[in-house]
């Protein structure tokens, strides 16, 4: 009779357990709901911000959540180190005419 009870016991805490687990699962589901439909709005937000174009608008809603001008130390500046001049096509056909002409002598490398 002992372990019949020890067995119920066992068994009713694992359900108990298991049901725990099934509501915290469903709150979690509920949540994620929460935050994609969050997400959505944002992101629908934003986009509408962005394509009105209009920096005036954007500015004073900025000016609204608390945003203001940067003040002189929040300023970074970055130089770079050695930044390499990007070709152009009439660079690449200026390099063309130069190795034909080297080729037939006509000028040296």
């Amino acid at each position: 009779m002992l372990i019949i009870i020890v067995v119920f016991a066992i068994a009713f805490g694992a359900l108990i357990q298991q049901a725990a687990i099934l509501r915290l699962d469903r709150q979690i589901s509920n949540l994620q709901d929460q935050v994609n439909t969050q997400k959505s709005l944002n992101d629908s937000k934003e986009g509408k911000i962005v394509s009105s174009h209009n920096l005036a608008k954007i500015e004073k809603k900025a000016r609204s959540y608390g945003m203001s001008e940067p003040k002189a130390d929040q300023y970074v500046y970055m130089v770079p180190k050695h930044q390499k001049k990007q070709k152009t096509n009439f660079d690449y056909l200026i390099d063309w005419f130069k190795a034909k002409l080297s080729k037939y002598g006509i000028i040296k490398k």
